[in-house]
């Protein structure tokens, strides 16, 4: 009965040639991730300031329809409505987007980076 309780433990061999290939890896990767740094300090800032940006975008399309003495929801209307809006606005979840991106293969690289050390 004690024997069908214990639990087996599975040990892995690593050789040296893995070891080897790991330790390369993570030097690549750790000589990676300073570089990137400063694309990801950006792509934070874009991802911070969008819902910013994205007022802006549409005070600044709405400005013309309130000096023209609309109301603040007639003019929000037709300022969505304008190709242009829709065009700025699509310019910045491109750039959303492309911020996205580059955070996600940055954690991707510093999850390599951790699991690369642990096998070590």
């Amino acid at each position: 009965m004690k024997e069908a309780s214990e639990k087996k433990i599975h040990t892995v061999k690593i050789g040296r040639s893995d070891t080897e290939q790991v330790t390369a890896r993570l030097k690549s990767a750790s000589k990676s991730l300073p570089d990137i740094a400063p694309r990801v300090a950006q792509a934070l800032q874009v991802r911070e300031f969008m819902p910013e940006r994205k007022n802006n975008l549409l005070a600044y399309h709405m400005r013309g329809y309130i000096e023209a003495d609309m109301s603040i929801a007639k003019a929000e209307a037709l300022a969505r409505t304008r190709y242009e809006y829709i065009e700025d606005l699509n310019d910045l979840m491109k750039q959303l987007e492309a911020a996205e991106l580059v955070i996600h293969q940055y954690k991707a690289e510093q999850a390599s980076c951790g699991s690369r050390q642990m096998v070590l």
